[in-house]
């Protein structure tokens, strides 16, 4: 009764080479999806290519990137500039009450306000249907 046991296991030989071909199938298999995973990492992080499929919002992190840098700058520009004693009692005056606002100014501001806005709206729409009317290269 021993021996029937012993009959239906495989051999030692055999199932090593049953399980270094299974190993072998898995690493292939392995490979090809990262390999799919790394064209798709190097596709991501292309930014000339990000650029071209999605114009739209290149320009538009553009524009804020450079809003942001300027803005800095300006915040860096006007603290180091030496402060005078007409600042300064300009400052302490408008703790008290804020300054008016001339009105030609703010008519300025408003006028601009109603041309920009629109003109700003139509530039980013045409910029969207211009996106998604290309289709990206087929790959």
């Amino acid at each position: 009764m021993d021996e029937e046991p012993a009959r239906l296991k495989p051999e030692p030989a055999v199932e090593i080479g049953r399980l270094r071909g299974e190993i072998e199938a898995t690493r292939d298999e392995l490979g090809t999806y990262l390999s799919e995973l790394d064209r798709r990492r190097h596709e991501v992080l292309d930014l000339k290519l990000q650029a071209r499929k999605h114009p739209a919002v290149a320009i538009g992190i553009g524009v804020a990137v450079v809003a942001v840098v300027g803005g800095a700058v300006a915040m860096v520009v006007r603290a180091r500039r030496p402060e005078t004693p007409r600042r300064r009692f300009r400052r302490a005056l408008s703790r008290i009450a804020p300054p008016p606002r001339p009105a030609a100014q703010s008519r300025m501001l408003e006028l601009f306000l109603k041309a920009a806005v629109p003109i700003g709206v139509a530039v980013v729409r045409g910029l969207l249907s211009q996106g998604t009317t290309r289709r990206p290269p087929a790959s």
